[in-house]
């Protein structure tokens, strides 16, 4: 499902990668780990099911494997899972206001 009310999404609305501290030495110097996560940050800014945050965070898993080692991307993949959830939002952190989007009933 994709919000046609809200603005255009631009990179500047996201985050970067919101990840655990062990990981950031991965994506710190690495421009194509940020892309990843601006994809992913883009595909939350705009919301959908369960079904599509699901596919999405698997997305990011995927593209981060290119591009880090696998225990690093499955690891940024499981807080994305955890801590991207629409009920454990932060104020001021990207995916907590694209998460508010995801629709859980449909």
């Amino acid at each position: 499902m994709k919000n046609n009310l809200l603005p255009p999404w631009t990179d500047d609305l996201s985050d970067g990668c919101s990840v655990p501290f062990f990981i950031r030495p991965f994506i710190r110097d690495s421009p194509a780990c940020r892309e990843c996560c601006l994809e992913h940050d883009q595909a939350y800014y705009y919301g959908g099911t369960r079904i599509e945050r699901a596919a999405a965070d698997e997305k990011l898993r995927l593209c981060l494997s290119r591009h880090m080692p696998i225990w690093a991307a499955d690891a940024a993949y499981r807080f994305t899972r955890v801590f991207g959830s629409p009920y454990l939002r932060r104020k001021g952190v990207s995916w907590a206001f694209g998460g508010e989007r995801f629709c859980y009933d449909e």
